[in-house]
Formats: C-alpha cells, structure tokens, sequence
C-alpha cells in the first residue's frame, strides 16, 4: 500500500509541474504535507491560488499548519501564483483533487493497517521485539515470512532463506573477484532484515565497532 502511495504521489508530483510548477519551491521541495495537501484540495492551481481571497487563504494554511504560515507566507504564495508559468488546465486541476483524496485514503488504510499489526504483535507476545532495532512493522514482516525460527538450524539456513547468502560467479576458467548477496528468497524478509542491521549499526555501539571491524578489514583487502 506505500507502494501505491508513492506512486500516487508521483502522479501529483507530475500535474503540479504542468499547473503550478512553483508550489514545490513554496513548500521548500517537500509537496507532501498536510498543509499542502490541503491547500492543493481547495486551490489546485496557480490561476486558483491567484483568484483565492487572501483571508480565506491565509485561514486555510494557518489551520493546517499549526500556525506556521502566517499572512507575509501567503503574500509570497499569492505572488508565486501570479508569476507562474503554470498552464491553466480544468481536467489537471481535477485530477489533482483526485489524487490528494485517493492519498488521504492510503494514509488512514496504512494507518489502519499499522493499529492492526501493534495489535496482533502484542497478542502474539514475540521475543523478537526485545531485539535493538526491530520494532511491530519490522518484527511483523520477519514473523511473517519465516514462520517459525526453528526451521532454520543455523543462521546460514536463514540467510539464504532471505537471498541474503554470498555467491561468486565463475565461468570456465574465471572467477570473479568480488560477491554479491543471490536475492533468491524473499524480498520482504531481505528487506527486513537489511533495514533491522541497519537501525542495530546506528544505535548499538557493540554492533557498530563489529560493523566497522568488519569494513576496516574488508578495505585493508
């Protein structure tokens, strides 16, 4: 479902450089905001944004800010509007309305979605969430892919489970210099697991002096 958020996303990205290709810069290259979002609801162009009442606007942005954007904020946002090179386009300008109910949608389902697996990960009780690193979201999609741990009777087992296990790639009579990881199991457990040794590397001091052994020596090589 992020996924198809994203790309969501993607495609109001793309109908804001045809009507108002300056918003961006507004909201300092970040687009996906409430008070953008909110904004684009009500005014989903330029040519809008130049008609909107000033007060109407300034109430608009100030309540879906938390105050931040206050009334020298819209002036600047009016004369941005005024200035663009934006097209005026009645069936991009819905569109983009669309597109910003459809990501209020994904944001409640994924919210949804996350309650749902807090839930079934307390019930569930595992000991996977007393590991540095792995939170519900984490410790769900690692339960989920490999069922049970005992499965697996070494850590090896479960690294080639993820696609996580080395190859070399040889032919004939050459060998290759260099390993890469066979991306042979699932993508969601190699997922999880690459991010969980990414978060325990940044936030325990053991596994990090261990990462950085490990990569000191690799170089040395």
């Amino acid at each position: 479902m992020i996924q198809q958020q994203t790309r969501i996303k993607t495609q109001l990205t793309g109908c804001l450089d045809i009507v108002f290709p300056e918003l961006a810069h507004f909201f300092k290259g970040n687009l996906h905001l409430k008070v953008a979002y909110a904004l684009l609801e009500k005014y989903s162009s330029a040519k809008a944004i130049r008609s909107a009442r000033i007060d109407g606007l300034t109430n608009l942005l100030y309540n879906n800010s938390h105050g931040r954007y206050n009334q020298e904020r819209d002036s600047e946002l009016k004369n941005l509007a005024k200035e663009s090179i934006g097209l005026d386009n009645p069936a991009i300008e819905l569109q983009i309305q669309c597109l910003i109910k459809q990501l209020y949608l994904y944001q409640k389902q994924i919210k949804d979605i996350d309650i749902s697996i807090m839930t079934l990960m307390e019930i569930i009780n595992s000991p996977i969430l007393t590991i540095p690193g792995i939170g519900y979201t984490l410790g769900a999609m690692i339960i989920s892919e490999i069922d049970d741990i005992k499965k697996f009777s070494n850590p090896s087992k479960l690294l080639a489970f993820a696609g996580l296990d080395p190859v070399i790639k040889q032919s004939g009579n050459f060998q290759a210099s260099s390993m890469k990881i066979s991306k042979r199991g699932s993508t969601y457990l190699r997922y999880a697991i690459y991010r969980v040794a990414f978060l325990i590397i940044y936030n325990n001091e053991t596994f990090h002096n261990y990462y950085l052994d490990l990569s000191f020596g690799f170089l040395k090589k």
